[in-house]
């Protein structure tokens, strides 16, 4: 099957060194100053516990042996190429993960309104029984055109 998702640090392998459709974690960065910048590499955290939420990570970047608790989850910018009407869908923490969300299930509308500009919806992108206004007429606010176009401007 193929995998639609945007990895900028590559995918993971499985044990055959085959590519998974998951993406790497990030290397860690430490600041130094206002213009270094030094990669850090992590050694794997082999502690004799289960922590739901992941572990806690110290000031390079790393994972310690402490268990981090749902309100200290940072969620990571989601890094995605792709465009969602309806936003992203979340993962188990809350954070925002590279697949779009379905569009939502609106119930049908029942209204006996006629809107010459159709109805408004609300913040689900559902319609409600309620019109649109009238469009804006421009009045005052017609653009300015310099160009002399012999047949008139589109």
């Amino acid at each position: 099957p193929a995998c639609h998702l945007h990895c900028e640090d590559g995918f993971e392998v499985d044990e055959n060194n085959c590519p998974l459709c998951q993406c790497k974690a990030p290397v860690p960065v430490t600041q130094i100053d206002d213009l270094t910048t030094v990669q850090t590499t992590c050694a794997p955290v082999r502690c004799r516990m289960f922590c739901q939420y992941g572990f806690k990570r110290n000031s390079a970047g790393c994972e310690i042996c402490e268990c981090q608790s749902t309100q200290e989850i940072e969620c990571p910018p989601v890094r995605c190429r792709m465009y969602c009407e309806h936003g992203y869908k979340t993962d188990v923490n809350g954070c925002e993960i590279c697949e779009c969300q379905s569009p939502p299930e609106c119930l049908p509308m029942i209204c006996s309104m006629y809107c010459e500009h159709g109805f408004t919806t609300d913040n689900n992108g559902c319609p409600k029984c309620e019109c649109r206004p009238y469009p804006a007429i421009c009045g005052d606010n017609i653009p300015m055109c310099l160009i002399n176009c012999e047949h008139g401007l589109k």
